[in-house]
């Protein structure tokens, strides 16, 4: 009787929390005007293009909002078409996203149609980061706190309120990782990897990269972390398996070798390595930490006054520092040394130096 009772409880506790979460992503989902990145998503999901669209002369609105008109009879076949022509993305998530927009009816696309998607995804990141927390650390109480903290982030919100592709890279990321998981205790253990855990990682990996080609970069880290075990680990008999594993995920990467060599050449990506100035090699450093601070708290600091700024910026840096402080006093007491070690292997092989300087290298 108790053993129901506490998994009705973490059940309803978890529900709570995406609940929560989707109050949250939700509420006036639809009031912000949409940027330029989530424009290109709506058009492109709906089998449509930019090159129809006249240039350097005056058009009326109607040929403007062409793009944006839906069509019952465009495929998903059109989807890929226009995309890999168009710009440089995989194509997975515009598939998705096409098929979601029938949902919603009418002679223009729906914007909130088109983020409730992303945003649904990110409700569904909240049991997903719950499971993978179990997963690591076997404790409950961990995987709450994992959900609550996913669930009110205001930089996973902001990504969630997006029509982009992010949120659904994350949930497949957090599926990746329960499979490094996984595979990390068998060689601690010295077992051998079951057959659908290879399969499943490999297919993991693969969809990845068809949904952000930036997947590569967890791919890479998870590489290393391995790669790692294995040297401490030089007698664990059952490497074959792993060695499936990576063959699996490089044949999924390699699969976009041929889209990769058109992305040089493209004005879409010259920003990220035609530049080598000093501050530009620094900016990732500040990039990942505004970006790790805001997962965690953000205040206002963003179209305010002087004042308030000021007061914001100095509240987030103590509160950043504070954070810091707990969470180192809480490695050190911690029991769950192993899937610390292992997430942090990953941490520092998907740190911005390495994966700007492999970004530069792929593209170059």
């Amino acid at each position: 009787m108790n053993d129901k009772y506490n998994v009705r409880f973490h059940l309803l506790l978890l529900l709570g929390w995406m609940a929560l979460a989707a109050i949250l992503r939700l509420t006036n989902l639809g009031e912000k005007p949409p940027w330029t990145d989530e424009f290109s998503t709506l058009v492109f999901s709906l089998g449509r293009g930019f090159r129809t669209v006249p240039l350097d002369q005056a058009i009326a609105s109607d040929i403007l909002l062409a793009p944006l008109k839906l069509n019952p009879v465009t495929d998903v076949g059109a989807v890929v078409r226009h995309l890999m022509s168009e710009t440089n993305h995989p194509p997975v998530y515009f598939m998705l996203n096409h098929l979601w927009l029938q949902l919603f009816p009418g002679e223009l696309v729906s914007l909130w149609g088109a983020r409730s998607l992303s945003a649904m995804l990110g409700i569904i990141s909240i049991p997903a980061i719950f499971g993978f927390s179990w997963l690591a650390f076997r404790s409950v109480k961990v995987g709450h706190l994992a959900a609550v903290l996913m669930a009110v982030s205001p930089y996973g919100i902001y990504l969630a309120q997006d029509a982009r592709h992010y949120t659904l890279a994350i949930l497949l990321i957090i599926a990746s990782l329960s499979c490094l998981i996984i595979a990390t205790r068998a060689v601690k253990s010295q077992n051998c990897c079951p057959i659908w855990l290879i399969l499943t990682w490999v297919g993991l990996n693969s969809l990845g990269m068809a949904v952000h080609y930036f997947f590569i970069l967890v791919i890479a880290a998870e590489t290393l972390v391995i790669f790692y075990l294995l040297i401490r680990h030089r007698n664990y008999p059952h490497w074959a398996r792993l060695g499936a594993t990576a063959a699996g995920t490089a044949i999924g990467v390699v699969v976009w070798l041929p889209v990769w060599q058109n992305i040089p050449g493209s004005k879409l990506t010259r920003w990220i390595y035609h530049s080598h100035s000093f501050g530009d090699f620094l900016a990732p450093l500040g990039r990942i930490l505004a970006w790790t601070t805001t997962m965690l708290f953000v205040l206002p600091v963003e179209g305010q006054t002087l004042p308030v700024i000021i007061i914001s910026a100095l509240a987030i840096i103590f509160l950043l520092f504070l954070t810091v402080r707990l969470f180192i006093k809480g490695i050190k007491i911690s029991p769950h040394g192993f899937p610390i070690a292992v997430l942090g292997g990953f941490l520092l092989g998907r740190s911005p130096s390495f994966s700007d300087s492999l970004t530069v290298w792929a593209l170059i």
